[in-house]
Protein backbone atom coordinates (compact mmCIF):
# COMPACT_ATOMS: atom_id res chain seq x y z
CA UNK A 1 0.00 0.00 0.00
CA UNK A 2 1.59 2.97 -1.29
CA UNK A 3 2.00 5.59 1.50
CA UNK A 4 -0.52 8.02 -0.33
CA UNK A 5 -3.55 5.13 -0.33
CA UNK A 6 -2.22 4.63 3.71
CA UNK A 7 -3.02 8.23 3.97
CA UNK A 8 -6.67 8.57 2.17
CA UNK A 9 -7.44 5.22 4.02
CA UNK A 10 -6.69 6.56 7.23
CA UNK A 11 -8.66 9.66 6.57
CA UNK A 12 -12.00 7.90 5.59
CA UNK A 13 -11.24 5.80 8.84
CA UNK A 14 -10.94 8.74 10.87
CA UNK A 15 -13.63 11.08 9.23
CA UNK A 16 -16.60 8.30 8.59
CA UNK A 17 -15.61 4.73 11.25
CA UNK A 18 -15.10 3.24 8.32
CA UNK A 19 -13.38 -0.14 8.67
CA UNK A 20 -10.26 0.31 6.56
CA UNK A 21 -10.30 -3.03 5.26
CA UNK A 22 -13.38 -2.19 3.68
CA UNK A 23 -11.85 0.09 1.73
CA UNK A 24 -10.89 -0.31 -1.67
CA UNK A 25 -9.60 1.37 -4.91
CA UNK A 26 -13.23 0.39 -6.30
CA UNK A 27 -14.94 2.27 -2.97
CA UNK A 28 -17.15 5.55 -4.02
CA UNK A 29 -19.12 7.81 -1.13
CA UNK A 30 -21.89 5.55 -1.66
CA UNK A 31 -20.26 3.00 0.16
CA UNK A 32 -19.69 5.12 3.36
CA UNK A 33 -22.09 6.22 5.87
CA UNK A 34 -21.60 9.65 6.50
CA UNK A 35 -19.50 10.41 3.02
CA UNK A 36 -22.00 13.28 2.03
CA UNK A 37 -21.01 16.69 0.47
CA UNK A 38 -19.59 18.37 3.72
CA UNK A 39 -18.22 15.02 4.77
CA UNK A 40 -16.42 15.27 1.59
CA UNK A 41 -14.92 18.58 2.45
CA UNK A 42 -13.87 17.75 5.50
CA UNK A 43 -12.08 14.40 4.23
CA UNK A 44 -10.02 16.47 1.61
CA UNK A 45 -9.07 18.66 4.14
CA UNK A 46 -7.96 15.60 6.69
CA UNK A 47 -6.16 14.46 3.41
CA UNK A 48 -4.31 17.40 2.82
CA UNK A 49 -3.14 17.59 6.78
CA UNK A 50 -2.11 14.20 6.54
CA UNK A 51 -0.10 14.09 3.17
CA UNK A 52 0.91 17.44 3.50
CA UNK A 53 -0.44 18.33 0.08
CA UNK A 54 -2.62 21.16 -1.47
CA UNK A 55 -5.36 18.99 -3.14
CA UNK A 56 -6.85 21.34 -6.55
CA UNK A 57 -10.65 21.70 -6.42
CA UNK A 58 -10.98 19.70 -9.61
CA UNK A 59 -9.53 16.80 -7.88
CA UNK A 60 -11.53 16.66 -5.27
CA UNK A 61 -14.53 17.32 -7.58
CA UNK A 62 -13.93 14.60 -10.29
CA UNK A 63 -12.06 11.69 -8.27
CA UNK A 64 -14.95 8.43 -9.33
CA UNK A 65 -13.61 6.73 -6.55
CA UNK A 66 -10.60 6.06 -3.93
CA UNK A 67 -8.62 4.42 -6.86
CA UNK A 68 -8.84 7.52 -8.69
CA UNK A 69 -8.26 10.06 -6.06
CA UNK A 70 -5.00 8.15 -5.16
CA UNK A 71 -3.62 8.22 -8.52
CA UNK A 72 -4.73 11.38 -8.81
CA UNK A 73 -2.50 12.37 -5.38
CA UNK A 74 0.17 10.45 -5.96
CA UNK A 75 1.19 12.61 -9.71
CA UNK A 76 0.56 15.54 -7.47
CA UNK A 77 3.24 14.34 -4.62
CA UNK A 78 5.66 13.64 -7.84
CA UNK A 79 6.24 17.14 -8.37
CA UNK A 80 8.81 19.08 -7.55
Amino acid sequence: MSGVREGVVRAITECFGADAAAIGDDTIADDVEGWDSLGHTVLMMRIEKILDIQIPEIVAANAANVGELVTALETIKAKP
